[in-house]
């Protein structure tokens, strides 16, 4: 069949010539399913439609297909190299759908690595068990007949039923949250879409407070094997709390930064961490699920650990730059003290508390309040703030108390320090001029 390209193959499709429908049967499916997603089929031609797809009505369920593999194979190929292998699954499916009665249309959505299959399945809702229990069977008939035929392992998505041609968009934007929850229950699944599924409660904040400090406190301590126990922690986080699978990726991406960030300031080679990180975001984001995370953590802390152990800094370098380090991003909290830091650098604190001491040659408390002076002092000399604000954010649980420790560090109450700050300014100022 020829074809006039001048309009576009997409205009030719809608026009649907009943005349021009032999052997394009592939084209035709992949027009309609581009046609169902973005809603432009026409209702006053959907008996040329029908008869172009070889179906007798038409479909009222969509299941999306992902190949579980795509991302180590297109990391190793070029993109193109996946067309034969998503044809292949599209011709398996459709071969099975044909053996099990059921009435389709299959087709690859480009760009997205994914398949399509429209499907008539007796049905009004997913609400109904028995229903439900029919469509699980057919998704789990099609990914062991898709792996036994062609060896590949595959994920299925599957929408709510559809009453009308309109709702195809609808059930397209429900797969792909459907199959978005494959990346946590790994291979070979089926994935139902339920509007109830809890939304997403992580943040950054809690990740970064609490993961990056503890990976950096076992990588201090030549402790990989622990940063194993932290990372499946942080990946059961991710499960329970249903982080979308580009946030997941987002967040490691992030800890990877921060951890080099935190180790050329400790003084590593730079250039050996920033390749480090390089290879190790790359991995995170070609990541198909969840459960392969934990690996490629602790292969990134393995790496750093074996920098870690070539440098010539001495343990006690390495922990006083840890503690430096927890003091600066968390010394705004009141809660933080002795205990606090102590399990961040999982030490009991008496233990904790004589090493600081050995280390720093004074008391932690000795130090931390010290430092929240200086803080205090710094946050003192900007007019705009008052001595509420300032005592929060140097970390002190009240006004009376941020002046009670300020005096009894400076000799002088906080406003009477600010005084005499802003007048010498002045004072240079002048001298200045």
């Amino acid at each position: 069949m020829m074809i006039n390209m001048e309009n576009g193959i997409t205009n030719h499709f809608r026009r649907f010539n009943i005349d021009t429908k032999g052997g394009n049967h592939e084209l035709f499916c992949r027009e309609f399913s581009y046609a169902a997603i973005f809603g432009n089929l026409r209702v006053s031609n959907l008996h040329d439609i029908l008869k172009l797809l070889e179906i007798s009505r038409l479909p009222n369920l969509l299941f999306m297909i992902q190949m579980d593999n795509r991302h180590r194979m297109y990391s190793a190929f070029p993109e193109y190299s996946a067309y034969p292998l998503l044809y292949g699954i599209v011709q398996a499916v459709q071969d099975r759908l044909k053996k099990l009665g059921i009435e389709n249309v299959v087709s690859t959505f480009i760009g997205h690595w994914t398949i399509g299959a429209f499907l008539y399945i007796g049905g009004d809702t997913m609400s109904d068990e028995d229903t439900k229990a029919r469509v699980t069977n057919v998704a789990s008939d099609l990914i062991d007949y898709v792996y036994e035929r062609t060896n590949e392992e595959i994920s299925i998505g599957v929408s709510d039923f559809c009453t009308s041609q309109t709702q195809y968009p609808r059930a397209y934007t429900e797969c792909k949250t459907a199959l978005s929850f494959a990346f946590f229950s790994g291979k070979r699944s089926i994935e139902i879409y339920d509007k109830r599924k809890p939304q997403p409660d992580i943040t950054k904040s809690d990740f970064t407070r609490i993961y990056f400090t503890h990976f950096i406190n076992y990588l201090d301590k030549n402790n990989v094997g622990a940063c194993l126990g932290v990372a499946e922690d942080m990946i059961a986080k991710f499960r329970k709390a249903n982080v979308l699978p580009i946030t997941s990726r987002l967040l490691l991406a992030r800890l990877f930064g921060r951890v080099t960030d935190y180790y050329t300031d400790a003084g590593l080679d730079q250039g050996e961490l920033s390749l480090i990180a390089q290879d190790s975001v790359v991995e995170i984001l070609n990541c198909g699920f969840l459960g392969e995370m934990p690996r490629i953590v602790v292969k990134f802390c393995g790496q750093i650990n074996e920098l870690l152990a070539g440098s010539r800094q001495s343990p006690d370098e390495r922990f006083k730059h840890h503690v430096n380090d927890c003091i600066e991003r968390h010394s705004s909290d009141y809660l933080f003290g002795l205990n606090s830091i102590a399990s961040l650098s999982s030490y009991s604190p008496s233990y904790f508390s004589r090493l600081f001491t050995r280390v720093y040659g004074v008391p932690f408390s000795q130090y931390l309040a010290s430092y929240r002076v200086e803080k205090a002092k710094n946050l003192l000399k900007q007019e705009s703030m008052t001595l509420n604000e300032i005592a929060r954010k140097a970390g002190f649980c009240s006004t009376s108390y941020f002046c009670s420790v300020f005096r009894k560090k400076t000799g002088k109450s906080p406003r009477q320090y600010s005084s005499e700050e802003r007048a010498g300014t002045n004072g240079r100022a002048s001298e200045a001029l």
